[in-house]
Parts: C-alpha cells; sequence; structure tokens
C-alpha cells in the first residue's frame, strides 16, 4: 500500500467536536490541499496588509517608522505577487478536473 514510508496506511486525525478520531486512508486531493493553503496564505497577507496599513497614520511622515511601515506594506504586496504567480504557472497542481483520477 502505497502512502506512509514504511508502505502501510497513513492515520489521519479528524476533530469530531469532542474528542479526535482516527481516519485510515482518508482521501487525498492535491487540488484542494493547495487551493486551501493559498487562500490561507492570501488571508494571512491581507490581514497584516490591513493591519499594517492602519499603524501609517500613528508616524510623522518620513519618518523612520512610517518608512518601515511603507516598507513592510511593499514586501507583504510582494509576497501576495509571488503567491499569484506561482498560481498561475502551476495551475495544472491547483485544477481540480485533471487530478479527480489520482485523489
Amino acid at each position: 500500500m502505497k502512502g506512509s514510508p514504511t508502505g502501510g496506511p497513513i492515520l489521519y486525525l479528524t476533530y469530531t467536536g469532542e474528542t479526535m478520531s482516527e481516519e485510515i486512508n482518508a482521501p487525498f486531493d492535491q487540488p484542494y490541499v493547495m487551493k486551501v493553503t493559498v487562500n490561507k496564505m492570501r488571508k494571512a497577507i491581507d490581514t497584516s496588509f490591513y493591519k499594517t496599513s492602519s499603524r501609517l497614520e500613528e508616524f510623522e511622515e518620513k519618518s523612520d517608522k512610517w518608512v518601515e511601515v511603507l516598507n513592510t506594506l511593499h514586501s507583504l504586496h510582494a509576497i501576495r505577487k509571488v503567491i499569484d504567480d506561482f498560481e498561475a504557472h502551476n495551475s495544472q497542481i491547483f485544477n481540480t478536473t485533471n487530478n479527480n483520477e489520482e485523489a
């Protein structure tokens, strides 16, 4: 059986509301994993961007901290662009229709 390094089934822990339970051979779907991961990354970046931009008004224009906030916003934007470019250039791993047979 393919999956774990030992060849046995991979056990997954699932939260059922009260306890954690084990599921054997939970289905794997790469597009789902990639979409969820990218969406969480974007959400984290958006949150940081919002919170960081709200701090801009706290500092005097062109002060060291004001410039630091702008640099942070620029860096967050650059990270977002990297994620967007990665998704655009690797559409095959985000496309559900291409990977259904492998799930």
